[in-house]
């Protein structure tokens, strides 16, 4: 699963690369985002702009917002067994990151490992979403991110990664129109991950309080404890 990820690129830079049509809300970039905090997506209702919703899945007939903390991933094998993600599946979403954070156990302990693209470039995830309202009336809309059996650069850390978009599937996973879970599914994995690239870093970021770059420094000590297993060569950014 996918419990942690950052999006360290500003609204302005993501509205542009993503081509969106406009911003309605932005957050702060952010190195260490943790389960329902608030999160950078453009939603699949018309226009396609920039807005913020809490990850973290309040299905629109959940009596309170208790299970936002469980459900921030939703495998996507099942999105249409699990009552919660029934009918949430069908309102798709993108979640913008510049990489995610999968913890390996190393030595007895459990560590974190970066992923992002080579060229440090934001990527999308797929994303279901749902829109919540209080019995006083305000809404609430939250999201969860998509997953997808791991790539094999990311295997040996996870059996499970986000899903990754390609470009070309941006419209088609924002279209509003009905879709085939089973055309997805084939679309969405095996995940190619050839753009890739993975390193250890500190246990700076295990507490969800922890912000900043020192999240995303490279652990050398990290490397060279689990390098036998994971790391067959120098994969350190220079």
């Amino acid at each position: 699963m996918c419990g942690r990820f950052s999006c360290i690129s500003t609204p302005g830079e993501l509205a542009e690369r993503f081509s969106l049509e406009g911003i309605r809300a932005g957050v702060l970039p952010r190195y260490n985002i943790a389960p329902t905090d608030e999160v950078a997506v453009a939603a699949n209702s018309a226009p396609h702009v920039l807005d913020v919703f809490r990850w973290g899945l309040v299905p629109f007939w959940s009596k309170d917002t208790s299970p936002a903390s469980r459900l921030i991933n939703a495998a996507l094998e099942t999105l249409t067994d699990r009552p919660a993600f029934r009918i949430a599946w069908r309102k798709r979403c993108l979640i913008f990151a510049d990489g995610f954070y999968e913890w390996h156990e190393v030595r007895t302990q459990r560590r974190a490992v970066y992923v992002r693209r080579r060229d440090q470039a934001p990527f999308a995830f797929a994303g279901i979403w749902d829109s919540w309202r209080s019995e006083d009336g305000h809404i609430l809309k939250t999201c969860a991110i998509v997953t997808v059996p791991a790539s094999a650069k990311v295997a040996p850390v996870n059996r499970r990664m986000p899903a990754l978009l390609n470009p070309r599937l941006f419209s088609p996973w924002l279209s509003p129109k009905p879709t085939s879970i089973v055309l997805w599914q084939q679309l969405l994995s095996p995940q190619r991950d050839e753009a890739l690239e993975l390193f250890p870093v500190s246990r700076y970021v295990n507490k969800t309080g922890n912000e900043g770059p020192e999240c995303i420094a490279p652990s050398h000590e990290l490397f060279l404890a689990a390098k036998d297993e994971l790391w067959p060569g120098p994969l350190f950014p220079s």
